[in-house]
């Protein structure tokens, strides 16, 4: 197993720019399944390994420290030693990046101290004992022109490691002009050349084309030989997973509420292998470059072809003011104690209870408890009823991601409907009563037979034969057209947001978010009469509390007949353009993964547009705005979807 981390401190009290130049050609990673819980798989823990850039860097070195019992080695892009900063902002920008003569990099004196310390904490217990450090390997890199971590800096690592392992067991290459950032041997059309020099509010992702492949060069260092890496099309895939299962609440502690997975193929069908966890560094989240670096780390490659998962766990930027816990506008994992307070001394952000650590090593967990017939598959998400009779309920449903799927099994009232599986993603259940209302849930099954948990619940009626025929249509959102606009509570500065998924509620920035969801309703007959309308949406991901925030807030929806601005894609007037009828219905907090609002009210049913070329736009705000940072964000597409019953 083998885990990356990366991206360290840099100019980290500076407040998160607007990200308004997000590169358009990102492939948003959320237009993937919904998240799942995190598989396992027959994965041995002690083949784990760690590496990372700057913040990440430090942040493996404190990972591979920590829980040496089960680590084969570290892999280190410009990061010092363990303790460097020693719980302390001031120290970490000084000592332990830009060091000067007043605040020198690490000396032998602090080296000797850090390694005294280490001896000292695995006698409490709080980390592994180091002499399990003796036998593993330690692959260390930095740019010649790093200007962020300095050379200087990333020198006395090797010494710290020379404490416990012998120099052979240590590479340590610093001969390739770049400057702060990942080098590969290749990626795609996000990672610059080996002499540019990374810019943050640009969104670059700090992976420079240096034509070095370091992922491999500290694979094989510290696993001995490997096949080649694959230079074609990957066999697995990649997989969201919920992070909140590690740890209550993440991004109270600056962790996202999903991290991501790469599972070959070989992985996914029970083979034996080993693991390998990939932090990012400041600034390579994946809310602020999407999947540039989970896509260009290098470590797929080597990975699909040597039986490697590749796990990277996700931090968030979290800035609710300098005075505030945790402060880390940046996006960057904790190696100085930002979710700490009190002494530096007493901070146990790099021992194993340090809650972000505690949180890796239970995804390693995780992973590493599967065997027998593989892994259950992903839940499907997205269910949705797609027509409904007076004798049958069509379903539908967005795909499982897996591993080994072999089909769907359908459960109405709770129990399964379908004599064989199911090989698509809809479903027709017929043979029903008129005029009554069932609930419905799917499952997808593996090749051993094994059910995913269940799908979000879905509630139908079937229509009565009396008083003439209604119909039923389901309409998912148009993800060309939907999006979200932020803007200050005076309507001052509006923006478009320029991430995937949609947000609704106050931000870090302080702005307020406005989702607009485009629906094509030219399906409803210009002459019909729609007797019942509501709109299901689906939870990516929260942040705080939105609907607290003040307590009772609620969530409203707008109906526009038409568009909300000038033209059918989101616009900074949609924020606050007058409506065609306002807050016709409302969205409870979530319960599950999806979540339906009321029925519409009447006007809300009279906005709705008809007839050939008809669209419809929604816009969901909350009534009251929220005293600090709160938000939701919601899927568009297939997870939200606008159902209108007429005649």
């Amino acid at each position: 197993m083998h885990l990356k981390i990366d991206h360290c401190a840099e100019h980290v009290g500076t407040p998160i720019l607007a990200a308004a130049l997000l590169a358009m050609a990102l492939m948003p990673i959320s237009s993937l399944a919904a998240p799942i819980n995190l598989p396992s798989y027959s994965v041995d823990k002690s083949q784990t390994s760690v590496s990372g850039l700057s913040a990440g860097g430090y942040m493996a070195v404190q990972m591979h420290v920590a829980h040496s019992s089960i680590m084969k080695g570290v892999g280190v892009f410009a990061a010092g030693p363990y303790q460097c900063a020693e719980g302390d902002l001031n120290i970490a920008l000084s000592r332990c990046m830009s060091p000067n003569v007043l605040n020198p990099a690490p000396t032998p004196t602090d080296i000797a101290r850090f390694a005294q310390r280490t001896r000292d904490r695995a006698a409490t217990g709080a980390i592994d004992n180091p002499a399990n450090l003796a036998s593993q390997k330690a692959w260390i890199f930095v740019g010649s022109a790093d200007d962020i971590v300095r050379p200087a800096v990333v020198d006395t690592l090797p010494a710290y490691y020379r404490e416990f392992m012998p120099s052979s067991n240590i590479f340590y290459k610093k001969d390739i002009a770049t400057f702060h950032n990942l080098v590969v041997l290749d990626g795609d059309n996000r990672i610059k050349p080996c002499n540019h020099k990374n810019v943050s509010n640009n969104h670059d992702a700090y992976v420079n084309d240096c034509d070095y492949d370091a992922a491999g060069a500290l694979l094989q260092h510290i696993y001995g030989p490997l096949n080649p890496r694959n230079t074609g099309t990957l066999s697995g895939q990649f997989i969201e997973f919920h992070q909140r299962e590690f740890i209550a609440n993440p991004r109270a502690k600056s962790m996202d509420d999903t991290g991501w997975a790469y599972v070959p193929a070989s992985c996914a069908a029970g083979a034996a292998c080993k693991l390998h966890v990939t932090f990012h560094g400041c600034f390579q989240f994946t809310e602020w470059v999407n999947d540039a670096y989970i896509k260009n780390s290098g470590l797929n490659q080597w990975a699909d072809t040597n039986n490697i998962i590749v796990l990277y766990p996700q931090a968030i930027a979290v800035d609710n003011g300098p005075l505030s816990i945790p402060f880390n506008p940046r996006g960057c994992f904790d190696w100085w104690g930002y979710n700490e307070s009190g002494a530096a001394s007493s901070k146990t952000y790099d021992a194993k209870n340090g809650v972000q650590i505690a949180a890796v090593k239970n995804m390693i967990d995780r992973i590493a408890g599967g065997g027998g017939p593989g892994p259950a598959p992903a839940p499907p998400t997205a269910l949705v009823v797609s027509a409904t009779t007076d004798n049958s309920v069509s379903l539908a449903w967005a795909a499982s991601t897996g591993p080994n799927l072999s089909g769907y099994n359908v459960y109405r009232n709770g129990a399964k409907v379908n004599p064989g599986l199911i090989s698509g993603t809809s479903y027709a259940d017929s043979g029903l009563s008129s005029g009554t209302s069932y609930s419905y849930f799917i499952k997808a099954v593996n090749a051993s037979n094994v059910e995913s948990a269940a799908s979000n619940t879905v509630s139908a009626a079937t229509t009565t034969t009396t008083g003439g025929t209604t119909t039923t249509t389901d309409f998912t959102s148009d993800v060309m057209e939907d999006g979200y606009v932020k803007a200050y509570a005076n309507a001052t500065l509006p923006a478009v947001g320029v991430f995937p998924s949609l947000a609704i509620g106050r931000g870090t920035d302080r702005k307020f978010n406005r989702a607009i969801l485009s629906f094509d309703t030219s399906h409803i007959p210009s002459g019909a009469t729609i007797t019942q309308a509501y709109v299901t949406v689906t939870h990516r991901w929260s942040y705080g509390a939105p609907w607290d925030s003040p307590a009772g807030n609620s969530m409203v929806i707008d109906v526009k007949s038409g568009f909300f601005g000038s033209a059918s894609a989101t616009e900074t007037a949609d924020w606050q353009a007058p409506a065609t009828a306002s807050a016709v219905a409302a969205i409870p907090k979530f319960t599950d993964v999806s979540q339906r609002s009321s029925d519409f009210n009447a006007a809300g049913l009279a906005a709705i547009s008809k007839g050939s070329g008809a669209k419809t736009q929604l816009r969901l705000k909350f009534s009251s705005d929220q005293t600090s940072a709160n938000y939701v964000r919601i899927l568009d597409g297939v997870g939200a979807r606008l159902t209108v019953v007429y005649y």
